[in-house]
């Protein structure tokens, strides 16, 4: 991001989740990355994903515990005018975060 290099790094981390599908961390990224470039569509489906992780691990312990996954979708929403589902959103990852030791 630092560099400008969006595509490069969309490209980069497309390439990681057909990889590996539960790299949370990459899906989380990817979902920013395409809501920079403006492409909200993908970013929300990216970003629904690594909620499904996030909240996989909170209720049964699999994977790598990510958090920040509604707050990425709570910025896709912000970013289109969306701001009362924003806000439900950015709510969600208080909760969680509260209910975790992660943060």
């Amino acid at each position: 991001m630092g560099k400008r290099q969006l595509d490069e790094g969309i490209t980069y981390l497309e390439r990681a989740v057909a990889i590996n599908p539960d790299l949370g961390w990459a899906h989380l990224q990817l979902g920013l990355l395409y809501a920079l470039r403006g492409d909200y569509e993908r970013a929300e489906a990216t970003t629904r994903r690594t909620i499904d992780m996030q909240e996989r691990f909170i209720s049964e312990r699999e994977d790598l515990q990510i958090l920040g996954a509604f707050t990425r979708l709570g910025y896709v929403y912000y970013l289109q005018d969306r701001y009362d589902e924003a806000l439900r959103t950015y709510h969600r990852e208080v909760t969680d975060v509260t209910a975790s030791d992660h943060a």
